[in-house]
């Protein structure tokens, strides 16, 4: 049988009531596992819990290969870099690239000449855009140069 559930209180004194006897959380875990049951959850979990070492066994040895070790690196970088970015300026990113995939869906002329580019790039928008795009090319260009 389990033992009682004990929690250290500040100043040494031990609770030693037993959470897992209230009626409210007998009626939490019931409401779990009858959740668990009805969407078919339960048998997997049971059978993953069963069979954990052999399934943590299985999961090590996936894991454990350079292809994933590589994207974990490759993601805690892409992480650090997102990180250094002001909220602004990736919300600002995000919406321009929204708006800039609906406009784009809406061309449905695939022709231009070049009067037609020369007139786009009075274009305020466009000739920020196109200022971005250049910055960030040299920095990147920079970057990969060294």
């Amino acid at each position: 049988m389990a033992k009682a559930v004990t929690t250290r209180i500040p100043g040494g004194q031990v609770d030693k009531s037993n959470d897992l006897l209230d009626p409210e959380v007998l009626h939490d875990v019931a409401r779990l596992v009858k959740a668990l049951k009805s969407s078919g959850v339960l048998p997997m979990v049971t059978a993953l819990l069963e069979q954990r070492d052999d399934v943590l066994a299985i999961l090590m040895r996936v894991v454990n290969t350079p292809d994933v070790k590589r994207t974990i690196v490759q993601i805690e970088g892409l992480l650090q870099t997102l990180r250094r970015l002001s909220p602004g300026f990736t919300g600002a990113v995000q919406s321009g690239l929204e708006r800039g995939l609906a406009e784009a869906s809406r061309e449905s002329d695939g022709s231009m000449t070049v009067f037609s580019l020369l007139k786009a790039l009075r274009n305020p928008d466009i000739a920020r855009a196109i200022r971005v795009s250049l910055a960030f090319l040299e920095g990147f260009g920079h970057q990969i140069g060294e």
